[in-house]
């Protein structure tokens, strides 16, 4: 079954609204400054403050980078999640899915216990037991998609790596002209995110031709990952 776009269209329509109310935003600016009738009537609405109009617009382009971060993250997360629903779906045993996930599927299991603190060896043993019982047993395999992990780090080497650990390699060829947007966006997030710069600060020297370019780009790598997931999944590669 392809990918379900309704998410991944609702956030794309979301953001372009987003930029075209950001263009509309700074037509208004561009009014005031003229010293139009309907320019100084905006201002009016600025004029107790202590920023002006153009610093709530440059805010405003640094939000986007959040919103474009935020499109980045949860469509790799929900394609991961994807390919976890077809696994669990086809009633696997552990022999039957691809050495990739026959290791990321052990992975999970002793990452839970390296997150207790408590945890004893005793606890290490009991899981093992449970995991040879599980293969033996010829249980179906299943997945969840909260062990996903890429909190705050969704750039094209944590992506790669993610996707490569599930088996399946990018396209390097393809993938490395978005490297630089994918880094960018996620490096201002996370400054914005920690405090580390202030929106005024951030986006007083971005342009939003430069934003309408970044997602853009963002916007054809995402559409990438789609259809190469839906590929394999057509193909059934989890499979052995």
């Amino acid at each position: 079954m392809n990918f379900d776009l309704e998410n991944y269209t609702n956030k794309k329509m979301e953001l372009k609204f987003y930029l075209k109310c950001l263009n509309t935003t700074y037509t208004i600016e561009h009014e005031i400054n003229l010293g139009t009738p309907y320019g100084k009537h905006f201002y009016s609405g600025f004029s107790n403050h202590n920023y002006e109009l153009g610093d709530f617009i440059v805010i405003l382009k640094s939000n986007t980078y959040l919103m474009i971060y935020n499109m980045v993250e949860s469509t790799t997360r929900e394609l991961i999640a994807h390919i976890y629903d077809e696994v669990n779906e086809s009633s696997l045993h552990y022999q039957d899915i691809t050495d990739q996930l026959q290791i990321l599927w052990k992975n999970y299991h002793f990452r839970k216990i390296d997150s207790e603190i408590n945890a004893s060896s005793q606890t290490f043993i009991n899981t093992a037991n449970k995991m040879i019982d599980e293969i033996l047993n010829e249980s179906s395999i299943q997945f969840n998609a909260e062990d996903i992990v890429l909190s705050g780090d969704a750039d094209l080497n944590s992506i790669s790596k993610l996707f490569n650990s599930h088996g399946i390699k990018l396209n390097k060829s393809t993938t490395k002209v978005y490297k630089s947007d994918l880094w960018n966006v996620k490096h201002s997030r996370n400054s914005l995110a920690h405090g580390d710069q202030s929106f005024i600060k951030l986006g007083r020297d971005t342009t939003i031709s430069d934003l309408e370019n970044t997602t853009n780009h963002i916007f054809k790598f995402l559409e990438y990952l789609i259809e190469m997931t839906n590929q394999l999944i057509c193909k059934e590669y989890f499979k052995k």
